[in-house]
């Protein structure tokens, strides 16, 4: 008789429904598999010990931000929020990372043709060191699709509400309430107007500047000479959603041969 089964992990943290990768034990990995798109934005800290999601980096140090232990204000970094299926703990988490050695891996994968989404297969990160040591590394497994027996956390994930991030809300407000019934709207009801997720602005810009020819430096220009602002990140929504609009109306130039 052993003292404890060979298939035996230590439970994940209870810690609630959110996952950092600082959670995992060094020396060790965690596979997972992402279930929904990704919001970007910045995230610090307040004096509460509270943490503040915007969509854009501010402007300024935050009055509420957190001092280190050097008096200095802690550091806004630049976050990635999505929801994953853990394996070990078979549950869905709602993965808040900030570090860009994973961050990037996965960007690597994403624009990668061969690869693609990165729901089309599951991941494992690697964690090794501790502190200012620590070092994080991302291994793809070959594409398959999600175990029948896992489509629950699909259904469970489409509940996550991640745009509450960036209002301090609940993203788990509606998980587990029953969803509602559809309806057909009457034809004189105008439809709401669409809610803008600022990331998707920004990969929209991406693909017109990117169709248009426009380089980094012309863009820059473009934008100092109409928004005065030199770069799109500091753009309000309204501005953003105008930049847009703007590069959609412009022609495709023609080839030159």
């Amino acid at each position: 008789m052993s003292f404890l089964p060979d298939d035996y992990e230590v439970p994940e943290s209870s810690g609630g429904k959110f996952f950092s990768p600082s959670k995992i034990t060094s020396g060790t990995s965690i596979d997972f598999r992402i279930l929904s798109d990704a919001i970007t934005g910045y995230e610090y800290w307040t004096t509460d010990d509270k943490p503040v999601t915007l969509r854009k980096a501010p402007q300024g140090t935050p009055a509420d931000i957190r001092y280190d232990d050097k008096g200095q204000p802690e550091r806004i970094k630049h976050l990635w929020a999505f929801v994953a299926y853990n394996y070990s703990s078979n549950s869905v988490r709602l993965w808040k990372i900030t570090q860009g050695t994973i961050q990037q891996p996965i960007l690597n994968l994403f624009r990668n043709p061969k690869w693609g989404s990165p729901s089309q297969y599951d991941l494992t990160l690697t964690k090794k060191g501790s502190g200012l040591q620590t070092e994080y590394s991302v291994t793809p497994s070959p594409k398959e699709p999600l175990p029948q027996e896992l489509q629950w956390a699909i259904a469970e994930a489409q509940q996550i509400n991640l745009q509450a991030l960036y209002d301090n809300g609940d993203p788990f407000a509606n998980v587990g309430q029953a969803p509602q019934q559809t309806y057909s709207q009457p034809t004189d009801v105008q439809p709401a107007a669409k809610i803008y997720d600022f990331s998707e602005l920004i990969a929209a810009s991406d693909v017109e500047m990117k169709r248009l020819g426009w380089t980094t430096d012309y863009a820059r220009q473009f934008l100092m000479e109409n928004y005065n602002a030199r770069s799109r990140q500091v753009l309000s929504d309204k501005d953003l959603i105008g930049f847009v609009d703007y590069l959609k109306a412009q022609p495709t130039p023609a080839l030159e041969f």
